[in-house]
């Protein structure tokens, strides 16, 4: 009988510890005003993610373009997300290069500075808007490089866009395939 009253006691405690520390952690009240979970003050803070209509996510891959083909790196690397960003790219001859942002970015560095780039899009399609904050944008992309010989190549291209306090970036870029594409220079 005694370990049951001891038991019972115990139990009771535990229920009261719980209830209470329930209880600080659910509201906060800050002078006389309407209380809030602490849940929802973390994220005050927090950027906001907008959408991202149909003509901001083709503007903004028209933008993505421009900069690359005036070979500003600095403006070229403020287009994607530090710390969000992966990257894939895929060669003609079958490699697959995965990246994160700081790989991507000594990666896009190395071939401004190498091959003096030009990108051209074509056919570009907003596949889907605000699934989770985010813009799935794709398009066939040339890339063309004069300097060290003449080469070209062409592929589908994918960007995820999100915007986060009014600015879009890019969270990832990924080269679906990729073909030499010699008609660039000489023609069919």
């Amino acid at each position: 009988m005694k370990q049951t009253k001891y038991l019972i006691c115990i139990t009771l405690s535990l229920f009261l510890l719980i209830s209470c520390d329930n209880q600080n952690k659910k509201t906060t009240i800050d002078n006389n005003s309407t209380p809030i979970t602490l849940e929802e003050s973390k994220h005050e803070d927090a950027p906001i993610v907008e959408e991202i209509s149909e003509k901001e996510a083709l503007d903004f891959v028209e933008t993505w373009k421009n900069i690359f083909a005036t070979h500003t790196f600095d403006n070229y690397i403020k287009q994607y997300d530090p710390n969000e960003f992966t990257g894939i790219k895929r060669t003609y001859t079958g490699e697959k290069n995965t990246y994160d942002y700081s790989g991507w970015i000594q990666n896009k560095k190395n071939e401004f500075k190498k091959y003096s780039p030009e990108v051209y899009v074509e056919n570009v399609r907003v596949k889907w808007l605000n699934k989770n904050g985010r813009t799935k944008v794709s398009f066939l992309q040339i890339w063309v490089s004069t300097i060290n010989g003449n080469y070209a190549d062409k592929g589908e291209k994918e960007l995820i866009l999100k915007k986060v306090n009014g600015e879009i970036v890019i969270v990832n870029e990924e080269l679906l395939y990729s073909q030499k594409y010699d008609e660039y220079f000489y023609g069919d």
